[in-house]
């Protein structure tokens, strides 16, 4: 085993691994992007119900992660202009979100959002309003508060609870974290 400066990984006997094949010299970041991790639509979850959000948003975002999409659902997220490889990048990441969300956003609301930006296949803009609708329209308001009069009125009934009391807790947790998701920050 000796050390091969020209052989990509030093030596002759490296093992084999897909996780160290190096991008096409030259290539640029949208490129690898396209090229990366293999990225379907059906990955992602169809949002088909409001009540559901928070399930939707918290699996969308994971997958999102995983394919290296996560700029175009943070909000506040702004590209560097002046750099021209992540201008190109963020436009594909953009184009291939917006393909998901015309895809699996099934909501009257959600799908008005998807055609809104539909000139611009804005994605970003499209997940911002989804999260604003979601914490200022009635439905989220009226979700919201059959949340938090479930969290005040709830009480542990081992007649009517099957599970155990570690399990009645980390319920209640769950939806006080939902709530709290669903909440403008301004309210809590």
């Amino acid at each position: 085993r000796s050390y091969r400066p020209d052989h990509p990984l030093g030596t002759r006997h490296a093992p084999h691994c897909s996780l160290l094949i190096l991008p096409p010299p030259g290539s640029t970041p949208a490129e690898q992007f396209c090229r990366a991790i293999k990225k379907d639509k059906d990955h992602y979850s169809e949002f088909t119900d409001e009540k559901q959000f928070d399930n939707f948003r918290r699996v969308t975002e994971s997958v999102a992660r995983t394919h290296g999409t996560m700029n175009v659902l943070t909000p506040n997220f702004q590209v560097n202009v002046a750099d021209q490889a992540q201008v190109d990048l963020f436009r594909v990441q953009q184009d291939f979100m917006y393909a998901v969300f015309v895809d699996k956003l099934k909501t009257d609301k959600a799908k008005s959002l998807v055609r809104t930006y539909e000139t611009t296949q804005n994605a970003q803009q499209v997940w911002r309003s989804l999260l604003d609708h979601q914490q200022t329209s009635t439905t989220g308001e009226l979700h919201r508060e059959q949340i938090m009069r479930h969290l005040n009125t709830h009480k542990l009934d081992t007649s009517s609870w099957r599970g155990t009391l570690a399990s009645y807790i980390t319920h209640w947790l769950n939806q006080f974290r939902e709530w709290e998701a669903l909440t403008p920050v301004a309210n809590h």
